[in-house]
């Protein structure tokens, strides 16, 4: 997949709610607090995807707070956030 399809394929799933935490993502979250909300809002409004390995992808844009946000991923049946930066 290129990255404006893996890009467009993460705000889908994100928009039917299939996302799953790592319990590094949520350690990560509590840590710069961020919300599953405001992770959630923006995986479903990401501005562009960058390869990061060979199965996990950065997500970037801006949260439901307006701050600018990556979520390293990996898709699979659901999207699964590895961690928040």
């Amino acid at each position: 997949m290129s990255a404006r399809e893996v890009a467009a394929k993460v705000r889908e799933m994100a928009k039917a709610d299939r996302i799953t935490f790592s319990r590094h993502a949520r350690q990560r979250m509590g840590e710069r607090g961020f919300t599953v909300e405001n992770v959630k809002y923006m995986l479903s409004h990401n501005t562009r995807a960058v390869a990061s390995g060979e199965t996990e992808w950065e997500i970037y844009g801006r949260d439901n707070d307006g701050n600018d946000t990556k979520v390293v991923v990996a898709i699979r049946h659901n999207i699964v956030v590895i961690t928040v930066v």
